[in-house]
């Protein structure tokens, strides 16, 4: 009785004392959570060699450096989503020489961001074995920490890639008219016709497809120099494509509203050539003439008898 008794006191005092370790673990699990009920007003990610800096100016957010450019607003919303609830845990590596390990070594992604004029920093590493959270340190000191809202593929990107890539976006309906070269391609009542002559109906609606939500493969800083235009009417106003040279495998495009040198890929070109430009059909090979067999006869012979 008296060792059950003992026992019963061993197990109790076990879970008292795993109780508290608990709440103290839970009590430090979050370290910092620098910008929780606070508005951020400026951001700086250097990340792929590249400082990007982002603004919020009249309640929008832009992208100010290092060009100034309308952003992908989808991209920046989750980054901005994440970075509003960052939560820096526990400490995982006290060492210095873990920082290259964990990717926060001074050539780590280096997120600053403000509230106000007050600005905080951090380095962001790669992500943890559970795929949700990240390895952060701050900046002059040797601790790694657990910390959750930012993930590494949220910010590792160049400035090309949170500019908003779109080129056209509209409703496929709105487009009545293609001109490109000597052809002209034209909707009526849901009737294509090119030059006059019937236009295939599925590569049409591929055009409006293609065309109503045409978006950039990259930028280019090289001089533009145009080489054929592509018109387009449309119910809410016609818009003028400038195709230009190639530069490794992609196509430099500008609009007539819009002096940005976009890159298509030039399968994009090719598309949207054969649906103007259908390829003409193979001639179909002609039958092989069947030539006469000459039928020899087989010399007699003659038996003596």
């Amino acid at each position: 009785m008296k060792s059950i008794k003992s026992l019963f006191l061993i197990l109790l005092l076990l879970v008292i004392v795993g109780g508290i370790y608990f709440l103290m673990q839970k009590a430090n699990s979050i370290l910092k959570t620098p910008f929780k009920n606070k508005e951020i007003t400026q951001i700086e990610v250097q990340a792929t060699d590249t400082i990007c800096r982002f603004e919020k100016i009249d309640n929008k957010w832009e992208l100010v450096s290092p060009v100034k450019y309308p952003m992908d607003t989808m991209l920046f919303s989750r980054f901005l989503d994440g970075l509003s609830k960052l939560e820096i845990g526990q400490i995982v590596s006290s060492r210095k020489e873990k920082h290259q390990e964990f990717e926060v070594a001074e050539n780590g992604i280096k997120i600053t961001a403000w509230t106000g004029k007050t600005p905080f920093t951090f380095i962001l590493g790669k992500q943890s074995p559970d795929f949700i959270n990240s390895y952060v340190r701050l900046p002059d000191k040797n601790e790694v920490y657990f910390a959750s809202g930012v993930i590494k593929w949220m910010v590792n990107k160049s400035s090309d890639e949170w500019r908003d890539s779109y080129i056209l976006a509209f409703n496929p309906q709105e487009l009545s008219k293609i001109m490109v070269k000597d052809k002209e391609i034209i909707c009526t009542d849901t009737l294509w016709t090119c030059n006059n002559k019937p236009a295939d109906k599925n590569r049409m609606k591929d055009a409006q497809n293609t065309f109503s939500n045409l978006r950039a493969d990259g930028f280019s800083k090289e001089a533009f120099l145009p080489d054929f235009t592509i018109k387009l009417f449309l119910s809410s106003g016609d818009k003028i494509l400038n195709i230009g040279k190639k530069i490794n495998g992609k196509y430099q495009l500008t609009l007539d509203t819009n002096p940005t040198v976009f890159l298509i890929s030039e399968l994009k070109i090719q598309k949207l050539n054969d649906i103007i430009f259908p390829p003409k059909p193979e001639p179909k090979p002609k039958p092989e003439a069947k030539q006469k067999v000459k039928q020899v006869k087989a010399p007699s012979i003659k038996v003596n008898k």
